[in-house]
């Protein structure tokens, strides 16, 4: 699921085979996520334009890079070496993505493990 923004770069979403133009960021939902969902913004990843060729794979204020995911300091704090471990193609940052979506936890549990206790505790309580 792509979001247009302003800096206008070209991307290619493999999934659907569609050319996207002028989009600089997609955001990356869990299997069987339906965008608006509860939460949903926690267990999702972003994949973000940071100059030509060059894109971030983020979650929450998190960056991934050759140890997993770790904070992103400030651009002045952002020398080569973490530029070159933490940026990737487009190619790279969205497989990166498609394989760790489904990997977050918060409180221990993955998107699906959230939506099916939130289902059972909407289920105990129209009891």
């Amino acid at each position: 699921m792509g979001t247009m923004t302003a800096n206008p770069v070209e991307a290619f979403v493999h999934d659907d085979a569609v050319s996207v133009r002028r989009a600089t960021e997609f955001t990356y939902l869990p299997d069987s996520a339906v965008p608006g969902e509860t939460d949903l913004t926690l267990f999702s990843i972003r994949v973000a334009w940071r100059g030509p060729g060059s894109w971030a794979v983020l979650w929450l204020g998190y960056c991934w890079g050759p140890e997993g995911w770790g904070y992103e300091p400030g651009s002045p704090e952002r020398d080569e070496e973490y530029l070159i471990a933490h940026r990737f193609t487009i190619q790279e940052a969205e497989a990166i993505a498609l394989r760790e979506v489904n990997n977050i936890t918060i409180n221990g549990r993955t998107w699906i493990e959230d939506r099916r206790e939130r289902e059972a505790r909407r289920s105990a309580s129209e009891k």
